[in-house]
């Protein structure tokens, strides 16, 4: 029944040409599917609309703007603890790694909260982006916690942080 669902999805989603963030979805899928009891004998499944909401509800909104690959962690991000981030780390790494340019902004402007496993992956998409010729990494609406997190750390001095996602994408177009 769920490969029935993802299904439909998959065939809603080539209609609207989104064919990469398929492959995403697919693997939140492959990822939850042992985790989450789906009855067998139902005679149908959800539909394709609503499946696709509720797997917008725990991924980030990936879009291109230009030649920059924007990730926007939306309102159901505002904390990315240990829990969140292990429903969407394979996600965001996959999504910088395929981005075409290295161009990569993450939208922050609905996270209060990171710890150190969201810090890490930070750093392993900013270290594969910046081994690319014409990379560029980039942090945009960081709340004042987030920012003091990464001025503790240095980090700041590493990755360009801006106010918001149109300066973000300006300063690597």
């Amino acid at each position: 029944m769920l490969w029935d669902a993802v299904g439909k999805v998959m065939r809603l989603v080539d209609k609207l040409k989104r064919r990469s963030t398929m492959r995403c979805v697919m693997r939140v899928f492959e990822d939850l599917s042992p985790r989450v009891n789906f009855p067998q004998k139902r005679q149908s499944g959800p539909s394709a609309k609503r499946l696709l909401i509720m797997v917008s509800l725990i991924t980030p909104e990936i879009r291109k703007r230009g030649d920059v690959t924007v990730i926007a962690f939306g309102p159901q991000f505002e904390s990315l603890d240990e829990t969140v981030l292990d429903k969407v780390r394979d996600l965001v790494l996959e999504t910088a790694k395929n981005a075409e340019p290295a161009k990569v902004v993450i939208d922050l402007s609905h996270t209060k909260f990171f710890g150190s496993s969201f810090i890490e992956v930070l750093f392993r998409i900013w270290n594969r982006i910046n081994g690319q010729a014409g990379g560029g990494f980039a942090l945009a609406g960081l709340s004042s916690y987030c920012r003091e997190v990464l001025e503790i750390t240095h980090l700041d001095k590493l990755w360009k942080l801006h106010a918001n996602e149109d300066d973000a994408v300006a300063s690597l177009s």
